[in-house]
Parts: C-alpha cells; structure tokens; sequence
C-alpha cells in the first residue's frame, strides 16, 4: 500500500478495506487492482484506486465500484457498469449536458435521458454521471461507507438498466448470420478537428478482410443488430465472413474505449452461441493461450478477444483465431 493510499484512507476515516462487503454483495474484491473492461474509467494508478470490487447485479448488469481520488487528489467513490446497448450514443456527462441531436435520433435519447426521473435522482443526491463507448460511471465526492455503497450499487444498476431501455428505439436485433450493411471504409471519427483512423490502420483491417475474403460491414449496424455483445467498448470496424477451420459466418470486430487513434481496446472474433451456456458478463479468461485472451457468451452470441494496444495494429489476431475457433467447438458452437 503506498503512501497516498495510506493517507487518503487516514483522512477518510474509512476501514482498511471493503472485501467483506463485496463478498457479501457477491463481488470480487481486487484491491488496487484493475478490473478488466474497465480501465478506460479507474484511475490505473494504485495508489489513486482501493477496494475495487467487481462482478454482477442483481439484474445481471457487470459492474466495478471503487473508492479513490480525482486527480486532484480530492476522495471520491465511483460505480461503472457496461452498457453494450448505448454503444451508439455519443460521449455525454450531467456535468456538460447532452450533446446536440446529430439527426440520428442519439441526441434526443441523451437529452430524454438525463432529463428522466433516474438521471434527475443521481443528480439530486449529487451523483455526477458520464457515458462514453457503452459505459456508464457514476461518481459521488467523499469515500463512501458500506451503507452508502450498498446505495451506490443499487444506483448504477437502475441507472444501467433505464439507459439501456432508452436506446431501444435505436436497436434492430437481428439473427448472427444475418448479414449487415456494408461500408467502404470503417466508420470515421472526428478528433482534436482530425478525422480518424489513419490510412496505415485502415489499410489492415482491408488486409485483414482479403485475407479470409471477409467483407467490411458498417459498425453502427453492427450495433444495432446486436445490442447486447459481450466485448467491451464500441466498434469501429467489422469484417464478417467464414474462417479457416469452420463453416459457419464469423465476425471480427476491432472495439475501443478511449478516442482513436491513441485509445487502446479489443479485437473480437464472434460467433453464433448456438448450445454455447453463458457466462458471467465480464467474461472468462482463456488458459493455455500464448497470449491473454477472454471470452464471454451473452445474448446469442460468443465472444473472444485480445488485447489491442496502442500503436500496435490490430492485435494478435492469429492466436485469437487459432484458439478462438477451437475453443468455439468445445463450448458447443457450430463451427461446421
């Protein structure tokens, strides 16, 4: 424990710790540790971040809660839930309001949103509150006790689960093998007055959809076509076709959470679920893979990801479909 830490919990008045809660809300207690999926919003620095406790709500929705400091150094106690239904919403926060209507029905949904009686709550009880690349955070000023964060996990799940059934409306579900829109080029993203992503990045996602004589097909259709996919972030491009070694349509998809072209994220080969039985929403790491993989099977469909990383194309997408593929048919997914 470093010294910052040791001071923060001294000026609090805090126990040392809150693994008994989590245990008693059925939530993994990490320390200082990160959560995966979550990194795009805890702070990274474990001397800023302690007892984070990670796992599921009562309604199933995948959540990280933990007490630390802004960067100010102010205390602060935080609640994050993935929200893979509001991927298609534009980054938004109480603090700055909601973004204007960009003519696709996004803005309207922020603006309805925040002005509702679950977003007004948060509000009232001086909860500040943020989305950006379908995840939802929660943050109030002070280190909050047990009792305060048994509210605060009540909080994040309610306001995770109005937001998700706001952006209905934006949603067409569609089957796995349906196949989506096109798109000449991945979706493009305005940043800093610069459009993004760089030709060198593009280019491999094109090299990566000759490979395997994959097509490109449009994220946002992706999204709306399936809501509810298990990997963290939103895409910027989808390639969809049949794989080496199987029979049956695959996508892979290359997700961020944090602005591109700088922002790390995931890689993701999905599947139809088929008999595949769910996991938690967090997913399951991959052992014996020689790179760190993860999978999860949620809404119909199985995902596995890598890790991609900054500057450093589109990850070890070999290895996620060597073990991926294999992994597909010992979880009972119609490779053939």
């Amino acid at each position: 424990m470093g010294g910052a830490e040791v001071g923060l919990r001294e000026r609090s008045g805090l126990p040392a710790d809150l693994r008994g809660w989590a245990a008693g809300h059925g939530l993994e207690a990490l320390g200082s540790g990160n959560a995966s999926g979550y990194t795009s919003v805890l702070p990274g620095d474990p001397e800023r971040q302690f007892d984070v406790a990670r796992g599921t709500t009562v309604s199933g929705r995948d959540v990280c809660l933990w007490r630390g400091c802004d960067d100010t150094g102010r205390p602060v106690t935080c609640a994050a839930a993935v929200v893979p239904e509001a991927a298609l919403l534009p980054p938004f926060s109480s603090r700055r309001g909601g973004p204007g209507d960009p003519g696709d029905g996004t803005g309207r949904i922020v603006a309805g949103w925040l002005a509702g009686p679950v977003a007004a709550g948060l509000r009232q009880d001086r909860v500040r509150l943020s989305s950006a690349y379908g995840l939802l955070l929660l943050r109030r000023d002070g280190h909050a006790a047990a009792d305060a964060m048994d509210r605060l996990l009540r909080q994040v799940d309610e306001a995770a689960r109005d937001l998700a059934a706001a952006c209905a409306p934006l949603h067409r579900p569609a089957a796995f093998a349906t196949a989506l829109p096109g798109a000449l080029w991945p979706a493009r993203e305005e940043s800093a007055g610069r459009a993004w992503p760089p030709s060198p990045l593009l280019e491999e996602v094109h090299r990566l959809g000759r490979r395997w004589a994959m097509a490109l097909e449009d994220p946002r259709a992706y999204h709306r076509a399936l809501p509810t996919v298990p990997v963290p972030g939103t895409a910027w491009a989808v390639v969809r076709g049949v794989l080496p070694g199987s029979s049956t349509p695959a996508r892979i998809a290359l997700h961020t959470e944090a602005p591109l072209p700088g922002g790390s994220g995931r890689t993701a080969l999905l599947l139809a679920a088929g008999a595949a039985a769910p996991t938690a929403p967090g997913g399951v790491r991959l052992e014996g893979a020689p790179v760190p993989l993860r999978y999860a099977v949620h809404g119909g469909v199985l995902a596995v990801w890598v890790m991609r990383h900054r500057d450093r194309g589109l990850g070890d997408v070999d290895a996620l479909v060597e073990h991926g593929v294999p992994l597909a048919r010992r979880l009972g997914v119609p490779a053939d």
